[in-house]
């Protein structure tokens, strides 16, 4: 008899490993998913093997699955009063698979010990490409399959080969190493002893210097913002270190605007569909389904901002429901410092967001497995509790 449990664990693990190959491995493409093809896949079967052999359904996270259907809804009808397309159709599809992981991964029956494992396995995995990309890409060495990445998304047979180097893609890498770089701050915090400890911080300064080389402005910010929120977690019994945190958290903040160029032209459509978006009170109110929204005269598609992105599919009354679904995640930013390894996973999820402000980084699998690993904790704390 198959072991339900241990088979969710294993694909997960592939799936996660088959993600970290997929941002820079070019024989791992196939048509409509692009790179990450494989990591697709093995996310497929686990959703496909859960739906197979679940018993029951967690009700304990309930009305957060009311609260992700009712934004969903709203961005579907949002399309049929819209335009419905071919595009608006692959997105609806792609936010429903992301829907059906993150609810695959909570009723995976996977325990603690084993989300500890599946995420020092993805770190570790993470880490061994990044070096690999680092030995081929200062022509140390030369790794055939890497380096040369196809970064596009491909919809049917329109398909277009972009081919790139790993740190060169800033926007698509830096959220991924965002992400591992929060998780391998979380692993720190959860360390059991030395040897774990020593491991987490070698994994914390590969992945920042890995992101250091993507020239991502934000990656800087954000890396900086995370490492005083786990300090200010761990003294906040201190007054003093208030002020000393805002202080260097504003300094931060001036030398990057001094740091940042004037305004380009690409900076004015992103400021112009923004504009665009709040003085339209059908998209404002509604959104425009999944449709991007295409902004006359400027050429600007979508949004460049997550939350502003989230707006434009549902409109502000499906932007409130999906900001309730991610409760749990405000929750944990207020109590992170009562129960590290109850909160743990909230690090990446939180360099998720804040990532979320300089771009659109919502189609990520990658966060919607965090999501899962999150709220599935949580409710492994509750269960003993």
């Amino acid at each position: 008899m198959i072991n339900n449990g241990k088979l969710n664990y294993f694909l997960l693990i592939l799936s996660l490993i088959f993600y970290c190959f997929g941002e820079s491995a070019r024989f791992l493409s196939f048509p409509i998913f692009g790179n990450r093809s494989i990591g697709v896949l093995f996310q497929i079967l686990l959703i496909i093997s859960v739906f197979l052999f679940i018993k029951k359904i967690n009700l304990f996270y309930f009305k957060y699955y009311i609260y992700f259907s009712i934004f969903f809804i709203t961005s579907c009808i949002s399309v049929l009063l819209s335009s419905f397309n071919t595009e608006a159709f692959v997105q609806i599809s792609i936010s429903l698979i992301f829907f059906f992981l993150f609810f695959s991964i909570l009723h995976a029956d996977l325990q603690s010990y084993e989300i500890r494992k599946v995420i020092l396995y993805f770190v570790t995995v993470s880490a061994f490409v990044g070096i690999l990309n680092l030995l081929d890409y200062f022509y140390i060495i030369e790794v055939y399959f890497l380096n040369n990445n196809q970064s596009s998304t491909y919809i049917f047979d329109k398909s277009i080969l972009n081919s790139t180097s790993f740190f060169t893609s800033r926007t698509q890498y830096a959220n991924l190493l965002l992400i591992v770089f929060g998780l391998s701050l979380g692993l720190f915090l959860i360390a059991e002893n030395s040897i774990q400890k020593i491991y987490s911080v070698f994994l914390i300064i590969l992945h920042a210097a890995l992101g250091l080389l993507t020239i991502s402005k934000g990656f800087i910010l954000i890396c900086f913002i995370l490492f005083f929120f786990v300090l200010f977690s761990m003294v906040n019994k201190y007054r003093f270190f208030y002020i000393i945190i805002l202080s260097i958290f504003f300094c931060i903040i001036l030398i990057i605007l001094l740091y940042l160029d004037r305004l380009d032209y690409k900076d004015f459509q992103r400021i112009t569909s923004t504009f665009h978006l709040f003085s339209n009170f059908k998209i404002f109110l509604i959104g425009d389904g999944f449709n991007e929204l295409i902004v006359e005269f400027i050429g600007r598609k979508g949004q460049h901002v997550a939350l502003l992105a989230l707006m434009n599919k549902s409109g502000l009354i499906g932007l409130i429901f999906f900001l309730l679904f991610m409760t749990p995640i405000f929750v944990g930013i207020l109590k992170f410092n009562i129960n590290y390894k109850k909160y743990y996973l909230l690090l990446p999820i939180l360099a998720w967001l804040l990532y979320g402000l300089f771009h659109n980084n919502l189609n990520s699998s990658l966060i919607w497995i965090v999501f899962g690993l999150y709220y599935r904790n949580i409710y492994l704390f509750y269960d003993k509790e």
